[in-house]
């Protein structure tokens, strides 16, 4: 199979995958890569923040997964609990981005057009008093620029509250 290649004509990984190592002993020793996700899809673009008055880790990432040609992506969220080391379970922070308003020929690589996926947790040490921020690109916009086709990304940031 050969590689695929975004629209800007880089190789990209089709197979991308999300994983988390542990060290419970500052980093002599890593436990064996799990991945962050186990459903059927790309996933990549993966992120970590941590809400320092919780501990609360939070690990956002891009994913596939409900997409039976794994085209369009949603952002999406696992969390480990504070002294844990175990994933909680993974939640969806957006509903589907849209990867259908591409330029001509573009659409079977959408996906691989996000180029950034950022995110910061921030909170008060209070149950329900935490926030995550995301921020991410969602869909290319058609446009002109000195009358060529040149798409437009779309920036979008997120909120999620825990």
């Amino acid at each position: 199979m050969a590689p695929l290649t975004s629209v800007f004509g880089t190789p990209a990984c089709a197979g991308g995958e999300v994983n988390l190592t542990i060290s419970n002993d500052s980093g002599k020793t890593w436990s064996k890569p799990i991945s962050v996700d186990t459903k059927v899809g790309h996933h990549f673009l993966g992120n970590v923040a941590t809400d320092d008055s919780t501990g609360t880790v939070s690990i956002v990432y891009l994913s596939t997964e409900g997409d039976p040609n794994f085209h369009q992506s949603r952002v999406m969220l696992n969390q480990i609990a504070p002294g844990a080391t175990k994933l909680g379970p993974q939640q969806r922070i957006t509903s589907v981005l849209d990867a259908t308003d591409i330029v001509a020929g573009a659409a079977d690589s959408a996906f691989l057009l996000d180029l950034g996926l950022g995110v910061v947790a921030r909170g008060t040490g209070s149950a329900g008093h935490s926030r995550l921020y995301t921020s991410f690109n969602s869909s290319l916009d058609k446009g002109l620029y000195e009358k060529e086709p040149l798409p437009d990304l779309n920036n979008d940031v997120s909120l999620f509250t825990f």
